[in-house]
């Protein structure tokens, strides 16, 4: 789980009730305050401490979890898992026929339409595959493309897809 700020904020608030400042350890330094209400001084810093976390590994922490995130999102972007975005179906007698090409996806952009029938996915025939086969090879790496061939109007034409990542 990554939080939604950094652990340390740049408004720090103090630790202790009476309003006294935690210097570099547990200990108050009352004498610092007094000092900056005689004007001798600027007002003391008020540091909000982690428990258990020094303030500097407190910021590394954020940094890194932050980082993390998005490099994660950049994962699922570029080499997370994909597909081709269409829906299909199977029958005996016609094989794998594509029944919905949604507007805006990889299916649309390669040039699959609604009624193309699957003949050849990287020059295996469909034919000799089971459905469940067929969806496994259309899915894979997103950013990777396959090589499809299907039968539209009674000739063979040529595609080249590229898989885009899953929307959630």
């Amino acid at each position: 789980m990554v939080p939604a700020r950094p652990l340390v904020s740049m408004r720090c608030r103090p630790y202790r009730p009476d309003g006294m400042t935690h210097g570099h350890g547990p200990r108050a330094r009352p004498w610092l305050a007094r000092r900056a209400k005689a004007g001798k001084i600027g007002a003391p810093r008020r540091v909000r401490y982690v428990r258990g976390v020094t303030r500097p590994k407190a910021i590394v922490v954020g940094w890194t979890l932050a980082l993390g995130s998005l490099l994660a999102g950049l994962l699922m972007a570029c080499g997370g898992p994909g597909g081709i975005h269409a829906r299909m179906g199977y029958s005996e007698e016609h094989g794998v026929r594509v029944v919905d090409v949604p507007p805006g996806s990889a299916a649309e952009r390669g040039g699959l339409r609604n009624g193309d029938r699957i003949v050849s996915i990287e020059g295996t025939p469909t034919s000799d595959l089971a459905y469940q086969e067929v969806v496994e090879r259309l899915r894979g790496t997103s950013g990777t493309r396959v090589e499809i061939e299907v039968e539209r109007d009674g000739e063979v034409v040529p595609l080249e897809l590229l898989r885009e990542p899953y929307q959630r």
